[in-house]
Order: structure tokens, then C-alpha cells, then sequence
């Protein structure tokens, strides 16, 4: 019997139990409307059926158009979801949409003159997406159970931390360090499944990677940024680092690495809220990161900088005590292009501002509780002739003591392939979930088949894949290159001094 496939209650493809299947699928209804009942503007079939002839000019093929009507077909579907009953009905609502609205109009008209073109191939995609989801049903499902009960341990674990971060100064609690035992040891325990069902099946991993990129995508749109794997255990070193007896952490790495991007959800993480920031450099006061005397109303008082807000909670010297929002974290970016005199006025301050003593703040009268919460986070690039930054001395290292993290550039490994992720979700239709732009063939990497074990193996020369995957690869020997690291040029040309192919400035756009 032939695969069936019909809408469910939001709209999506679904498989039919056998007995419940009807004849094909309805292709020609969306959201419970039969879309040949509808009458399109005049203007959107003229635009159309122009639209199909430029199609036909440049030799599209079924695949091309299957994915475009399916494209279209999910698009309307989503805004055709937006529709509540106005006292007309849903059902009516929603068709004077397709018959009204310009570009809902414009759409259905081009997706019924592909549905005439190749509806046969989406029905065969249909059938075939299907098939794989039932052939690995069980495996798959296993790895989302796994995977959700991972995100579950991940944010308790990271919830546990802030709580015990905001009790900086005071005694832990056993039952914060026996939790954290446990989860820690769970999460490893749960990583180490996800792992072993990925070398289950080469159909899973390759459902997960698909997951893993779309899930890329979304963050992609909505924040701009993205948590790949290694971004995830930054931050988790930063949380740890955090609970020290020092409220000092520094994140040291080349200039766009993600520094920022990880202290402001270190942030959030820990106190619930954006950071007190600054940036670096030689006109900067410390004075003024701390307090400065003004009149409001002929009254005069303190009104308080970053680094002073980020310890008590409070704005300025009016706020009494029991104002206080908690502390915060401190933001230092680029701190070490500050004077090297003024970098030791801030670490020996601040290594001293343990959450719960009283400081005194230099240059005035002021006294102020250091609230439990606070936390001096710097940011710098490593020594280098790249950058021109100020020596940091001994002296200021040692303030820093064990709580030095590296951020490197995001990964391009064959077990992590962060850019290459990155590349595919940036071309990842988010509403479609297909690739926009560029066809399988320009994205693939290459794959070796073993002739006696019939297993295949990633094709690791640099000159093999298509264009993204070698794209990655070549963006990663640049950053390398940048971070004065080895790369594959250094073993093309293993007699050259090794600086001949580092690079002392890198733009890529």
C-alpha cells in the first residue's frame, strides 16, 4: 500500500494509521481549505504565472520546485494560523486572507502552478521522509528522551550554581555540594549515552547533526548568537570559576573569540540580569568606575559607576541599604589596555571586595557592603604584537591566581564542526527547515568508502568536500593562523620559519 500523508491539528504533514488512510494526500488543502475554491487577485496569477516563466528560463528542475511549493505551502500555513475567529468563522477568515492579502494571494498562486509542475515529487519526498523517521523511530526517540533529560540536568546544574554564587562569603551547604555531585556526574553519564547512539547508526547522527543545525538556526534569528557546543562549556567554566573564594575571573583570547557574548550570559546565569560593563583604555579613571560626587536638588551625593552598582545593587549614595538589588557582575573589557598602574588599582580593590565585608571607597567618605553576587569579570587578548595592550605585572596576574579561562575561536574539528554548523544554519530556511540558496552538492563534505569493511570515513584533505565544508575548513586554518597556532600550511611548508604563516590581521566579513 501506498504511504499517505495528511495535515495535523497545527497544519503539519503526519502518517495516518493503515486503516484511517485515504487514497493520497491533500496536497491542494491548507489548514482545512481547499485552495482551488480560491480566487486569487488578478494581479497575483499575472505575477505568478511570470514568476513560473523566469522558473522555466533558468532551467529549475522538480527538486527545485517541490521545495519551493513546500516552502510556500509552510509559509502560508503559518500566517493562516495567526487567524482567530472574528465572528465570521476561522474557515472564512482565513480564505479572505488568501484572497486579499497581496503576498498570501501571490503565494497560493505560485504554489498551485507548482503543485501542477511537480506534485508527484513532493508526494515521493513525502513518502520517503516518512519511511526514515519509522526505520529509526525508536533509536531517534531514545536520543530526544536523552537529550531533554540532558537540557533538564544542564539547567538545574546551572541554577544550583548561581544559588550557591549568591551565597558567596558564607559557609556552603552540604546539600549544594552533594547536588552538584550528582548532576555533574549525570550530565557526564548523559553525554556519554548521546555519544554511544550516535555511533549507533550513521541514520541517527545524521538526524541529530540535522537537529543540532536547526536548533542553530533558531537561536541564529532570534538572538544573533549562537550556544555550540564549546560556547556551552565556557560558560560552564565561568559559572564554576565563579564559586572561588576569589570574585575575580579573566577571559583571555583574540579579538572575536566571544568574550562579550559569554559574560553577558554569565550574567543572566548568575544574577539574573545584563552586566555592568566598561571598556578599557588610558583615559578612564578608576575614580570614576566607583563613585562621583554631584548635586541633585541642592542636595549633594555619590552617584555610583559600573564597578561600585555591580557590588552593592544600588545607583548612587540616596539609596539606603535596603534597595540593594544584589550583586552583580562587573564587565572589565579590554582591561588590560589600561595603564598597567590603573589595572593595579582595580585587581588589588576588587580582590579585596569579597561579598559581605564593608570597603571603604577610595577618594571619599563612602563605606558600602559588598553584596553577595558580586563578581569582577575581565576580559583582554593575550600578549601579542597584534594588540596594543598594556604588560600586565606580576603582581596583578597573581590577583587572578587559578581563574584564568582561554576562549578560543569556535571550533572546526571533525568531531565538532562548529563553523561548518554555523554556515549551515545561516542558510537553513527556519519555517522549511531545508537549505535556502545552495544545493546538497555545494554543502557536503566528502566521504570515503572502506572496500573491506564497506564503512565510509570524512576525507580530511583540505582540497576535498564542496564549497561550505571546505569553506569551514579554510575559516578555521584562519583563525588558527591568527591565534598564531599551527596550520595546514605549516605541513605544506614544514622548512619555513613557523611566523611566515601566522597572520597579524584578519577581517572576514
Amino acid at each position: 500500500m501506498s504511504e499517505h500523508i495528511v495535515q495535523d491539528s497545527s497544519g503539519e504533514p503526519t502518517r495516518l494509521p493503515k486503516e484511517k488512510r485515504k487514497p493520497h494526500a491533500q496536497l491542494s488543502t491548507i489548514m482545512g481549505i481547499e485552495i482551488d475554491g480560491i480566487r486569487a487577485h488578478e494581479s497575483a496569477e499575472k505575477m505568478a504565472q511570470a514568476y513560473l516563466r523566469e522558473l522555466e528560463k533558468k532551467g529549475a528542475n522538480q527538486d527545485e520546485m517541490a521545495e519551493l511549493a513546500w516552502a510556500l505551502r509552510r509559509q502560508m500555513q503559518e500566517d493562516l494560523k495567526q487567524i482567530q475567529d472574528d465572528g465570521e468563522g476561522v474557515s472564512e477568515a482565513r480564505k479572505k486572507l488568501l484572497e486579499q492579502d497581496n503576498d498570501n494571494s501571490f503565494s497560493l498562486a505560485v504554489y498551485r502552478q507548482l503543485l501542477k509542475l511537480s506534485e508527484k515529487k513532493i508526494l515521493s519526498e513525502l513518502k520517503r521522509h516518512q519511511e526514515e523517521k519509522e526505520n529509526i523511530n525508536g533509536t531517534y526517540e531514545e536520543f530526544k528522551d536523552i537529550e531533554q533529560q540532558l537540557d533538564i540536568a544542564q539547567s538545574e546544574l546551572n541554577a544550583l550554581l548561581a544559588e550557591m554564587f549568591k551565597r558567596s562569603g558564607q559557609e556552603p551547604k552540604p546539600s549544594h555540594l552533594m547536588k552538584r555531585t550528582v548532576y555533574e556526574a549525570n550530565i557526564l553519564d548523559l553525554e556519554e549515552k548521546l555519544d554511544a547512539l550516535k555511533t549507533k547508526s550513521p541514520d541517527i547522527a545524521a538526524l541529530i547533526e540535522y537537529d543540532t543545525i536547526r536548533d542553530y538556526a533558531t537561536q541564529l534569528r532570534a538572538s544573533g548568537f549562537i550556544w555550540t557546543k564549546s560556547r556551552k562549556k565556557l560558560l560552564q567554566k565561568v559559572l564554576t570559576g565563579a564559586l572561588t573564594s576569589r570574585p575575580v575571573v579573566a577571559l583571555m583570547g583574540e579579538t572575536g573569540s566571544g568574550k562579550t557574548a559569554v559574560a553577558r550570559a554569565a550574567s543572566i546565569e548568575l544574577a539574573s540580569r545584563e552586566p555592568e560593563r566598561t571598556v578599557g583604555g588610558d583615559q578612564e579613571k578608576f575614580a570614576r568606575l566607583l563613585a562621583f560626587q554631584t548635586i541633585q536638588k541642592d542636595t549633594a551625593h555619590y552617584e555610583f559607576g559600573p564597578l561600585l552598582r555591580a557590588m552593592t545593587g544600588r545607583s548612587s549614595s540616596l539609596e539606603g541599604p535596603s534597595s540593594t538589588k544584589g550583586g552583580g557582575i562587573f564587565f572589565d573589557d579590554e582591561f588590560n589596555t589600561r595603564p598597567t598602574s590603573v589595572q593595579r588599582q582595580i585587581l588589588k580593590f576588587v580582590s579585596e571586595a569579597r561579598p559581605g565585608r564593608v570597603v571603604v571607597i577610595p577618594g571619599t567618605p563612602l563605606t558600602v557592603k559588598v553584596e553577595p553576587g558580586f563578581l569582577y569579570l575581565a576580559a583582554g587578548n593575550p600578549p601579542s604584537e597584534k594588540y596594543e595592550r598594556e604588560e600586565t605585572g606580576i603582581e596583578t596576574k597573581r590577583e587572578f591566581a587559578g581563574n584564568v579561562l582561554n576562549v578560543e575561536y569556535l571550533e572546526q574539528t571533525p568531531e565538532n564542526p562548529e563553523l561548518y554548523q554555523i554556515l549551515e544554519a545561516t542558510l537553513l530556511d527556519q519555517k522549511t527547515g531545508r537549505l535556502t540558496a545552495v544545493t546538497p552538492e555545494e554543502v557536503e563534505p566528502k566521504w570515503d568508502k572502506d572496500s573491506a569493511t564497506g564503512e565510509y570515513h570524512l576525507n580530511l584533505d583540505p582540497t576535498s568536500g564542496n564549497y561550505i565544508w571546505r569553506f569551514a575548513n579554510a575559516w578555521g586554518e584562519l583563525f588558527k593562523a591568527f591565534s598564531n597556532k599551527a596550520t595546514v600550511m605549516h605541513k605544506i611548508h614544514s622548512g619555513d620559519p613557523v611566523a611566515s604563516w601566522h597572520l597579524s590581521s584578519f577581517i572576514l566579513s
